[in-house]
């Protein structure tokens, strides 16, 4: 093999690696990780008083809201001991027996999970990966060098 080649081919390496790195990075960061411990009765009540604001934000109807809160209030007792997203999940399964508009459905659960985009509600786990900034940086390097006929 010539200098020139093997420097070509450990240079294409080195850009994977690092493409390969940048990636990894940016995956870590939306893996699961181990779910938090149940919800005791304090833990029950955080929950749904961080999640009320959210629903005049989204839902005009004052009845609505209202049977909505009064679901989670009957509701509290049968969350204690279960994770967090169980819980979310059950209470957002009373705001869906409530509000039967899908999208306003899914821009709660979107709030609830901070995120604006439009989803299914549900999700969980199965988010979508974002690549963060530096791998995008990355892979913008070592496209551009392709397009060029070269590696970095």
């Amino acid at each position: 093999m010539t200098d020139k080649f093997q420097r070509r081919l450990l240079m294409t390496l080195l850009a994977i690696t690092l493409l390969c790195g940048a990636m990894a990075k940016s995956y870590a960061g939306v893996m699961p990780g181990q779910p938090g411990p149940p919800l005791k009765p304090e833990g029950v009540n955080e929950l749904v008083d961080r999640l009320k604001p959210s629903l005049p934000k989204f839902i005009t109807d004052k009845d609505q809201i209202k049977q909505i809160e009064e679901k989670w209030e009957a509701r509290k007792e049968s969350l204690q001991g279960k994770y967090e997203d169980d819980a979310m999940q059950m209470l957002f399964d009373d705001v869906k027996s409530v509000v039967k508009d899908v999208e306003t459905q899914n821009k709660i659960w979107n709030n609830w999970e901070g995120d604006d985009e439009d989803e299914e509600p549900g999700g969980g786990t199965s988010r979508i990966v974002k690549l963060g900034a530096s791998s995008s940086f990355v892979l913008f390097l070592l496209c551009f060098a392709i397009k060029r006929g070269r590696t970095l």
